[in-house]
């Protein structure tokens, strides 16, 4: 909100951190992000979730994740990005419904259980129909995610 410039970084911060999604939970936002395209479909920004919908998806990556026996690497930025002025309160207004619902995603996406199939795009069709019983979770987001994966489907 300040707007600090950053001089150095410490070593860690230089050369990154690799996390397990099968024993650590983290959320990462679409902001200065690459993944490989095996999790294009998991990567879906559900609409109607409000500004949560990048974490919502960094959760679904990460569940997928674990079943694949994948990491992430959090690292240096590949960019620079100048953000736009923003209002810290009214960012803040945006994000109470994701932050009273995030852990309760998680704890959700935790309990799902797969086919056993290594099919990306089935289990991804699995994560968003378990999404149905969801409150907080819009039908237009369901709806939309399905849309999404068909395209995927079509493409990979």
């Amino acid at each position: 909100a300040k707007a600090p410039i950053v001089h150095s970084v410490s070593e860690l911060g230089r050369t990154g951190v690799v996390t397990d999604p099968r024993k650590t939970k983290t959320v990462w936002n679409t902001q200065n992000s690459a993944f490989i395209r095996e999790l294009a479909p998991a990567w879906f920004q559900p609409p109607g979730v409000g500004r949560y919908s990048d974490i919502y998806a960094s959760l679904i990556c990460q569940r997928v994740m674990a079943e694949r026996g994948l990491y992430a690497h959090f690292g240096q930025p590949f960019v620079f990005q100048q953000r736009n002025k923003h209002n810290p309160l009214g960012d803040l207004r945006a994000e109470i419904d994701g932050m009273e619902n995030v852990e309760r995603f998680a704890t959700m996406l935790d309990h799902i259980q797969f086919n056993g199939q290594n099919n990306m795009i089935a289990d991804c069709r699995h994560i968003w129909q378990n999404c149905m019983e969801e409150p907080y979770i819009p039908t237009q987001a369901i709806r939309a995610a399905e849309a999404f994966l068909d395209d995927m489907e079509s493409i990979l």
